[in-house]
């Protein structure tokens, strides 16, 4: 029995520091070796929240194997009046464009936050926002 809860405690503790590594911010993030590209086409409004879409993909395509992740396709949720935004779907793709996960952040449970001045994501929101 002891040995049992030794062995998850020790699961629990291997898994912590992974499980940050996979958080939605930080699949959002744009990494050394991919390009970003906003998509001006793709903003909407839904309630008083306005959408838009950019993708996310690798830039070196002959170091991808056919079924590994290339690309993401981010829809974040922006909040015009006070310049906020978070990412809402974001739908992991291989080199085929084949969709192989999709993430959905509910309603309530999203983590909007103002970007840094002139970066990137803050550049996106001036334009979804005009």
């Amino acid at each position: 029995m002891m040995r049992c809860l030794a062995c998850i405690f020790g699961m629990l503790l291997w898994s912590a520091p992974h499980a940050l590594e996979y958080s939605v911010d930080t699949i959002a993030e744009v990494r050394e070796g991919e390009v970003a590209r906003y998509y001006p086409n793709s903003v909407r409004d839904k309630f008083d929240e306005r959408l838009f879409e950019v993708m996310i993909r690798t830039v070196d395509t002959e170091s991808v194997a056919p079924q590994a992740l290339f690309s993401r396709r981010i829809t974040y949720r922006v909040r015009c009046d006070i310049k906020e935004l978070a990412p809402y779907v974001i739908d992991l793709r291989n080199f085929e464009g084949k969709s192989l996960k999709m993430i959905m952040i509910p309603p309530g449970a999203e983590d909007f936050h103002k970007p840094a001045l002139g970066s990137r994501e803050d550049d996106w929101l001036w334009q979804a926002c005009g």
